[in-house]
């Protein structure tokens, strides 16, 4: 081999070592993010008046580190085994960087389900709620007709103008002018 081709060689381990640094920090910064955010949903969850207001968001935020994560785990799974086949020196520790960074990624998926689930169950609790609220109100309106619905009724029938006949037929035709 030539001195050439091995500087060559050792121009793009260098290379190669530095961007697999500087993504295996952005992954984790970006993880990191993503916990911090699931910390406050977390802890928003308490408040009927913030899920109702931040349901659609945290929904979409949802689906999109979902989507992240896959694609994240599916990027290291395939750097890990490129990297498997190089031997370059200094790659032990990005290899233990990038086998932290897949634990990382699991553990984060893993929270973002067990959450998103949480949510789920206190949106059904929260519009459980709400239908409670709505049967209370219905209620209440019905008990306000059992007392006016009868006095309508009696209004209505004995101040109907009626031109009553009277011949022979008189109770079959009264409920026919009411």
């Amino acid at each position: 081999m030539s001195v050439c081709h091995r500087v060559e060689c050792d121009i793009a381990d260098a290379v190669n070592n530095a961007l697999l640094e500087i993504i295996l920090e952005d992954e984790l910064a970006v993880l990191a993010m993503i916990n911090e955010s699931l910390d406050l949903i977390n802890l928003s969850m308490g408040s009927d008046d913030i899920l109702s207001i931040t349901v659609d968001v945290w929904r979409d935020r949802f689906g999109r580190w979902r989507n992240l994560l896959y694609h994240a785990k599916n990027s290291t799974e395939y750097i890990a085994t490129v990297g498997r086949a190089q031997t370059a020196e200094g790659i032990g520790t990005l290899r233990d960087g990038l086998e932290s960074l897949q634990r990382c990624i699991r553990s984060t998926a893993e929270r973002i389900d067990s959450t998103f689930e949480a949510f789920g169950l206190t949106m059904s609790i929260v519009e459980s709620r709400r239908a409670i609220r709505q049967a209370e109100t219905v209620a209440k309106l019905t008990r306000l007709a059992f007392f006016f619905v009868p006095p309508t009724l009696i209004t209505g029938v004995f101040g109907a103008n009626l031109n009553v006949r009277y011949s022979t037929n008189y109770c079959l035709h009264l409920p026919l002018e009411l």
